[in-house]
């Protein structure tokens, strides 16, 4: 499936119940990459989804471009609590900078995991920023009856 996507992977948590897949995708420093995804999305992915955009970005201009692309296209928008990148949300090692860009990410999908995803009773699939799809694709005919 070479060529499926530009620019990094992804992950797929799937659990196989009758609801809608939902796509996490995570922001927080370009609202054209935002833009590009939704209308890749729409054009490419061939299942029934909900994209959910988790807003990470400390630019209040951002957020806002953020909040009217996900009007635009239908995604459901969620601020991510700033607070979680203030101490160890998640467990870290000793001397761990809690601000790092690594850190902060691993904490926003955290984040949305525990919001949204751990509850949800289909696929589940993670998708970075700057993750876009190139060509038309089936996220439940890529899983098949995989249960990863």
């Amino acid at each position: 499936m070479s060529g499926l996507f530009v620019f990094a992977a992804c992950l797929c948590l799937p659990v196989f119940v009758a609801a809608k897949t939902l796509i996490f995708t995570y922001q927080c420093a370009r609202p054209d990459f935002l833009q590009l995804q939704c209308k890749a999305l729409k054009k490419f992915c061939q299942d029934d989804y909900e994209l959910v955009v988790f807003d990470d970005a400390s630019n209040v201009a951002y957020s806002h471009y953020y909040k009217q692309i996900c009007h635009q296209y239908g995604a459901r928008y969620e601020k991510v609590d700033p607070s979680i990148h203030t101490y160890a949300y998640l467990e870290r090692y000793p001397g761990e900078m809690f601000d790092h860009p690594s850190v902060r990410n691993a904490n926003v999908v955290e984040y949305s995991l525990r919001l949204l995803g751990r509850e949800h009773r289909d696929m589940l699939f993670l998708l970075d920023g700057d993750v876009v799809p190139a060509k038309p694709f089936s996220l439940s005919s890529w899983m098949g009856s995989h249960n990863v």
